[in-house]
């Protein structure tokens, strides 16, 4: 009975011991299995990931070509657009430069030629004063009239003037005086077409008038000096508001001169009452009647020079002389004496109309006696050499 024991127990020891061999042999196959599985997975791995290192490497290039060129890009649009902002200043001073220039030219043409020098503008100045005053009071030679305009281009205010005239609160005769020297030759012919072509510069002078009328404190050779220039201006605006006509007369029924429309110094006014209610009674000088124009051949020839308080006398004189020794207006060489209408019209402003004219005549003409009145032509004063 032990020994079968004995045997049994045995027998339990070398089945177990053979158990945990082959334990052992199926945890290394296991294991050498696994190994396996992972050596291919490595490879696999290893295999799989070259590729990817690659596109990796690939792509890091691509990415550093683009942002070259990106660069690259920027740079040049950098560039391109400083350029452009160089062109852009250059091309803004240019142009601003070339206005500047344009406008100097247009000042040149409309103020005092300020692209030219101050010496350059009195020369100019003194030349065509000279020659206006030669041509138009020469009693020697008073049929001898010179029928080109006398063109002058710096007679307009300057900007040192301009900026300054509303505190002096006077108008600036410049403006018509420009008006006149441009429009108007040295035998009064007018060249309305031209005037109603740039009628903005005659409506600011008109403007002018009408913002700043006579006041107490203006001597009394500023204050004939403004209305005679109301006269004309207005008689000019009548004219290229109705141009063309062949004549004053044609408008208002025969009787523009008694029409309202000139509002002045706080009054509706005609030219009449300018010449008549203004001029005539205030001043008491006979002299205006070759001052003031009508628009008429036959009436005294349109200065081509605004009046000024300055220049007002000498101007009076000169064309009351030019205007009785023109055998034009007035024949004295006859027997008797032709004279112009408005001596009829307005005698009582003259006094005895003979001893009036005598004062006036040129050297060598004789004092006349006897006169007749000559026929007044109102065709318009144009100017016919255009």
């Amino acid at each position: 009975m032990r020994g079968i024991t004995i045997l049994t127990i045995i027998w339990s020891i070398l089945m177990l011991t053979a158990c945990a061999n082959k334990g052992k042999e199926s945890q290394k196959s296991t294991q050498q299995t696994h190994s396996q599985v992972n050596d291919k997975q490595s490879n696999q791995n290893a295999i799989s990931s070259e590729p990817v290192a690659k596109t990796d490497v690939s792509q890091e290039g691509n990415l550093s070509k683009k942002k070259q060129i990106i660069k690259s890009s920027t740079s040049s649009d950098n560039i391109k657009i400083k350029t452009a902002q160089k062109s852009n200043v250059t091309s803004s001073h240019t142009s601003t430069a070339t206005k500047a220039n344009t406008a100097v030219q247009a000042d040149d043409q409309i103020n005092v030629q300020k692209g030219n020098s101050a010496s350059s503008n009195s020369r100019s100045t003194q030349s065509s004063l000279k020659e206006q005053s030669t041509t138009a009071v020469n009693p020697d030679k008073p049929t001898e009239v010179n029928t080109a305009k006398s063109v002058t281009t710096d007679t307009e205010p300057t900007q040192s003037e301009k900026s300054g005239r509303r505190a002096q609160s006077r108008p600036m005769h410049k403006y018509f005086d420009y008006i006149l020297k441009n429009s108007v030759n040295t035998e009064g012919g007018v060249d309305y077409k031209g005037i109603k072509a740039d009628v903005k510069r005659l409506d600011k002078y008109l403007a002018d008038l009408q913002s700043f009328p006579p006041q107490s404190d203006w001597s009394k050779a500023e204050k004939l000096a403004y209305w005679i220039n109301a006269y004309n201006a207005y008689t000019i605006k009548l004219i290229i508001d109705n141009y063309p006509v062949s004549s004053i007369t044609d408008l208002y029924g025969g009787k523009p001169w008694d029409h309202k429309w000139i509002e002045l110094d706080g009054q509706m006014l005609s030219l009449n009452a300018i010449e008549n209610e203004i001029i005539r009674p205030r001043f008491k000088e006979p002299r205006i009647h070759f001052a003031v124009n009508c628009a008429a051949k036959s009436c005294p020839p349109l200065a081509n020079t605004a009046y000024t308080k300055d220049n007002l006398e000498t101007l009076l004189d000169q064309y009351t002389t030019a205007f009785i020794n023109n055998s034009k207006y007035n024949k004295l060489s006859n027997k008797p004496a032709e004279v112009s209408k408005i001596f009829d019209w307005y005698a009582e402003d003259f006094g005895d109309v003979a001893t009036f004219i005598n004062k006036y005549l040129a050297s060598r003409q004789p004092p006349i006696e006897n006169i007749v009145y000559m026929t007044y032509d109102w065709s318009l004063n144009n100017d016919t050499s255009l």
